[in-house]
């Protein structure tokens, strides 16, 4: 019996809601064996017409708060 080698399949994720909890929920595009171009049309589509999520209350700005442990 062969053994089939993994494919490699492109991947990426995005995220699309925030549930309940405030916790995020994302979904995961993957695309066909050297198909990385058709995985980032479609992420970039996607970020084209989905809602801002990394403004405001969502994305709060912790650069100015100083690192636990150091002063």
């Amino acid at each position: 019996m062969a053994v089939e080698p993994p494919q490699s399949l492109p991947s990426g994720s995005a995220p699309i809601d925030v549930g309940p909890a405030g916790l995020p929920i994302g979904i995961q595009i993957v695309a066909n064996t050297f198909d990385d171009l058709g995985a980032f049309r479609l992420a970039a589509s996607y970020a084209r017409v989905s809602q801002p999520f990394f403004d405001g209350a969502l994305f709060p700005d912790f650069r100015d708060q100083p690192v636990q442990g150091k002063p």
